[in-house]
């Protein structure tokens, strides 16, 4: 399965028309017809299925598409490893954060840099669920997530580097903060702003543990989204201290719950025998947390 083929197979996937993966693709329609043939002729599957006018999944399709992203990653990274070759890298660096761990990675990658120029770092963000994964086929060297994330992660190491209790955030014009220290706490009547609603949400899972008064969820898929709705006000959210440095316009953070939500972050990594040298010299700047 050549990387063509599976970019044809995406935007098919995407589009559910093989018109529209043409254009998208900048080719035309046979090309995709034809790509997507080989495909399942290679893999001996059908991909897609015709219901009148409707181009359709089929179950080994779905199971594709899920995976393709990661697929499309690998090659990508080889291709990226092979190319940096002239530059003389002593050795590469497979590094993540989740989707909001950024504020935590800067010091130790500005350090790192520093003191290891040679080694090339491929750095990422992840959603947990995707990390987990590339932990568990041995994908990622190093990832900056929370515990609920990192306590999955049976295959590799972690030293938790982070834990203080979360604050709410809500925007500074939000009827919110007219509510009493009590209805704040219990988050009254408001939507909660999260990320995912998966089993690695922590929020989701706080909410669903604790006896509070929320009126419903909002879902979104990045930090960035949920920041332009928090700061819309159309909901709050629960995030961690270190958030703030992040969102300093038209917000307000309050440490208000009445049970505290303590989950921390940790940096997760491989003892790969492989790259256990860069490994280790990354790692150094966490021992002594």
């Amino acid at each position: 399965m050549d990387k063509e083929k599976l970019i044809y197979f995406i935007s098919a996937a995407n589009h559910l028309s093989f018109t529209k993966a043409a254009a998208d693709c900048y080719v035309v329609q046979g090309t995709i017809s034809k790509q997507i043939a080989a495909l399942e002729k290679e893999l001996n599957v059908k991909l897609f299925v015709r219901k009148g006018q409707v181009l359709e999944l089929t179950e080994a399709g779905r199971r594709l598409y899920a995976d393709s992203s990661d697929y499309l990653e690998q090659y990508n990274t080889i291709e990226n490893n092979l190319k940096k070759l002239y530059l003389a890298f002593t050795d590469n660096l497979s590094l993540a954060v989740g989707t909001m761990e950024q504020p935590l990675v800067v010091d130790s990658l500005k350090r790192f840099h520093a003191c290891c120029p040679n080694v090339n770092i491929n750095f990422s963000t992840y959603t947990y669920r995707r990390m987990a994964a590339r932990f568990r086929n041995s994908a990622l060297d190093i990832g900056f997530c929370c515990n609920t994330c990192a306590d999955t992660v049976l295959e590799a190491k972690k030293i938790e580097i982070y834990k203080k209790p979360w604050l709410v955030c809500a925007a500074e014009n939000s009827p919110f903060w007219q509510l009493s220290r009590q209805d704040r706490a219990m988050l009254k009547d408001q939507t909660v702003i999260s990320i995912f609603g998966d089993r690695y949400d922590t929020v989701f899972r706080y909410c669903a543990e604790n006896p509070m008064k929320h009126k419903d969820f909002y879902f979104t898929n990045a930090t960035i989204s949920l920041w332009a709705l928090v700061q819309s006000g159309i909901g709050v959210a629960i995030l961690p201290p270190f958030m703030q440095e992040m969102m300093k316009t038209g917000v307000r953070f309050e440490d208000v719950l009445e049970r505290p939500l303590e989950t921390g972050f940790s940096v997760v990594y491989s003892d790969k025998k492989s790259k256990q040298g860069a490994i280790e010299k990354y790692m150094e700047f966490f021992k002594n947390i």
